[in-house]
């Protein structure tokens, strides 16, 4: 949280609240290693649930 700042990597909204994301998810493999977790609004990490971003944004 302190290396991004209180800004969703996902969709830019300074908005809370803020979540810990891991970009390539946990449940497939993502390590808990800071360049695997990055910030992300409430909304776009529900959303993105347990897709990689491009996934994701390729759903949208």
């Amino acid at each position: 949280m302190l290396r991004d700042g209180d800004v969703c990597a996902y969709c830019g909204t300074r908005d809370g609240p803020f979540d810990v994301d891991h970009i390539f998810p946990k449940s497939r493999g993502g390590r808990n290693t800071s360049s695997n977790l990055t910030v992300a609004c409430a909304s776009c990490n529900r959303s993105k649930g347990a897709r990689t971003p491009e996934e994701w944004r390729g759903s949208r």
